[in-house]
């Protein structure tokens, strides 16, 4: 699994290229602490990236 940064770094590289949606796996979304740090941390952060063309 990602850290929230690693992520966001992953989602950046994406957006760079001009990729506007992802799909991504998240094999322990039944755990809350998971789904918390999606909600306060990786999501805010993926919002904000430009995307480039």
């Amino acid at each position: 699994m990602l850290s929230p940064t690693a992520a966001r770094d992953y989602f950046s590289e994406l957006a760079e290229l001009g990729i506007r949606h992802a799909i991504f796996s998240l094999p322990d979304a039944y755990n809350p602490e998971t789904l918390e740090l999606l909600a306060t941390e990786v999501i805010p952060a993926v919002q904000s990236i430009p995307v480039v063309g």
